[in-house]
């Protein structure tokens, strides 16, 4: 509601009294302007077309850009640099350890040097006696195997005649045929061998190194 004043120009006043008029009170009324902030330079100011040409073409500015420039300029360089001794780092890496494997691999001996039965996974454990186990008697090895042939016979009490023995009638009578003397003692004991070598099962003469496979 507003406030009422004596009008003193007011022609009806002489003879009729103060006539009262109605007065306004006005407001400020306070608009806030955009403002913009400046990343490089870290102020802000007017968001408008004067004062943004008036703060990019003022010294400050530009010498906060250039100062932005070197220093991305040498975090570049420091990046090459780090990336440049990083490859040098892994070839010299990569060079010790052809030099190791080379000089490593002297006292090795080459896949393809190796023969068939030598190359491929490991031959299973052997269940066959193995010949070197006795090499200083050739007797105790021949008594060692008489002695697990007679453990399988007594265990399976069966009369069959094991592929492992050379106990078979026709090679005795042929050999009693050509060999005299030495011969039938030989064939009282046990002169062939079973070896294995990578899965491939031969045997071998326990006095004549002969052999053959299976």
């Amino acid at each position: 509601m507003g406030s009422w004043l004596v009008s003193d120009t007011d022609p009806c006043k002489r003879g009729f009294g103060e006539v009262l008029l109605p007065l306004k009170v006005m407001t400020d009324v306070w608009k806030s302007n955009a403002r913009k902030f400046c990343e490089i330079c870290k102020v802000w100011f007017a968001d408008n077309k004067v004062s943004i040409a008036h703060h990019e073409g003022g010294r400050k500015h530009k010498e906060a850009i250039q100062a932005k420039l070197r220093q991305l300029g040498k975090q570049s360089r420091q990046k090459e640099k780090d990336q440049a001794a990083l490859r040098s780092t892994l070839a010299a890496m990569e060079s010790a350890a052809q030099k190791s494997m080379a000089s490593g691999s002297g006292g090795m001996t080459n896949a393809t040097d190796l023969p068939c039965s030598m190359i491929g996974p490991s031959p299973k454990p052997r269940t066959y006696v193995d010949p070197r186990a006795h090499s200083s008697s050739v007797i105790e090895m021949a008594k060692e195997m008489a002695r697990r042939k007679m453990e399988k016979e007594e265990a399976a009490k069966i009369a069959t005649k094991s592929q492992h023995w050379r106990q078979d009638d026709d090679e005795e009578s042929t050999e009693k045929s050509t060999i005299k003397g030495e011969s039938k003692k030989e064939e009282e004991e046990i002169v062939w061998a079973e070896a294995n070598s990578d899965g491939i099962s031969y045997y071998f003469h326990i006095y004549s190194g002969g052999w053959f496979l299976v």
